[in-house]
């Protein structure tokens, strides 16, 4: 029976690995009152010192289609009713975890452990909504904050930004202050 159960694990994990990559995190919402409710005209805008930010496009595009997505409709700043920024960070070294495996013979029997040591990078995502009129720098106090976090093995921004971008409209609008906990598959 022993036997059996760790082939049909073996299977399943095999399986989820080889069609995607899992990315998970978590999403935690605040609001300075209600959330804006779409069908509201937002335009996504850079911080001054990303303005020469080729990697700040790129993002600034994958959250602009999330936005879309949710129902918000992108349009240049003069038109919108929110201006959106962004803030991303990755840590590039890493932490190193390992984990103790237990080795099984064909009986089922624990034959010994073995040490699997893997480096977690944690990401981050803060996505604001600030109010039409007000100055876009890091001083200014939102009408919403999402901030999203996530941890694994990918040290790649660019790899996990869709995901985090993704991410932070997972249960949008969600439960002002409650960390909401996601799984992506990319």
């Amino acid at each position: 029976m022993r036997i059996y159960l760790l082939v049909v694990l073996a299977a399943v994990c095999l399986g989820a690995s080889g069609c995607a990559s899992q990315f998970s995190g978590t999403t935690t919402y605040f609001y300075a009152n209600d959330p804006p409710a779409p069908p509201l005209k937002v335009a996504v805008v850079p911080y001054d010192h990303q303005t020469e930010a080729l990697d700040w496009e790129v993002y600034s595009e994958q959250l602009q289609t999330q936005l879309t997505r949710v129902g918000f409709q992108a349009v240049d700043a003069k038109a919108a009713d929110y201006l959106v920024t962004l803030s991303y960070s990755i840590d590039g070294q890493g932490e190193t975890r390992t984990q103790a495996i237990p080795q099984y013979d064909a009986s089922g029997q624990m034959t010994g452990v073995v040490n699997r040591s893997s480096v977690v990078h944690q990401r981050a995502l803060t996505v604001r909504f600030l109010r039409k009129g007000d100055r876009v720098d890091l001083k200014t106090r939102p009408a919403v904050e999402i901030r999203v976090l996530s941890a694994g093995s990918s040290n790649e921004l660019a790899e996990v930004m869709p995901v985090l971008a993704k991410g932070a409209f997972h249960k949008w609008p969600g439960k002002e202050g409650q960390a909401y906990e996601w799984t992506i598959s990319q």
